[in-house]
Parts: structure tokens; sequence; C-alpha cells
């Protein structure tokens, strides 16, 4: 199945619309002007700063040990930096992993431990 994409008419200048702007942080203040990160810049830090990761299943179809398993064989994981770790409360991250009931289809949610951000989810 395949999506189209939709445009939209914005009154946002077009600096905003380019890629790189979303992922730029702000040159850094003087500790006396300090401004608040905005949510993507906070999120991209977190990602950044982060060491252990958790994972929870809340399925029986797709256990933790399945899901550690195949991020330890992920040759991506070893690019991030992060150590799966099996009790939660000594992680940085977490991941939740839930089953929609009579389907096949996984939904997973990461977040932030210490402050519960929601960084990603999806299916």
């Amino acid at each position: 199945m395949a999506f189209a994409r939709c445009s939209r008419l914005s009154s946002r200048p077009a600096s905003l619309h380019a890629p790189d702007a979303v992922l730029t942080a702000a040159a850094p203040h003087p500790a006396s002007e300090a401004q608040p990160l905005d949510a993507a810049s906070e999120r991209i830090l977190v990602l950044r700063n982060a060491r252990t990761l958790s994972i929870d299943s809340k399925t029986v179809f797709l256990t933790t040990s399945t899901l550690e398993r195949a991020l330890d064989e992920e040759q991506g994981l070893g690019k991030l930096d992060l150590n799966i770790v099996s009790t939660p409360s000594g992680a940085d991250l977490q991941i939740d992993v839930d089953r929609l009931p009579f389907t096949h289809i996984h939904t997973y949610t990461l977040t932030d431990r210490k402050t519960g951000i929601v960084l990603t989810s999806g299916v």
C-alpha cells in the first residue's frame, strides 16, 4: 500500500521547512540568558546522553529476551553506544512493547525514565 504525500500551504517562514532546521539546536547563550530547549532539541539531547536501555514486553507473543537478542544482533545499536540492562530502575531509556488484540501488530513506546518524556512510538 502506498501513501501519497500531502502538501499544505503554510504561513511559516521557509527556513522552518528545511529538514536541518528541526535537528539543529540554537547557539548556546550565556548563563544569564539561558533559555529552555524546545521539545525536539530536548528529545535529541536525551537520546545523545542515554547509555542504558531496558525492554518491557507486555505480550507473551514477543518476549523480552527475544527482543534483547534481536537488538544485540542489530549492528546499529553498537553505534549508539547503548547497553541493554535487565532492571528498569537502572536504565536511562525504556522500550515498552505490546500487541494489539487479535492482530499481529506490535506497538512500541520509547520513553526517558528520568522525565517520563515519550521520545518516540509506533507500530
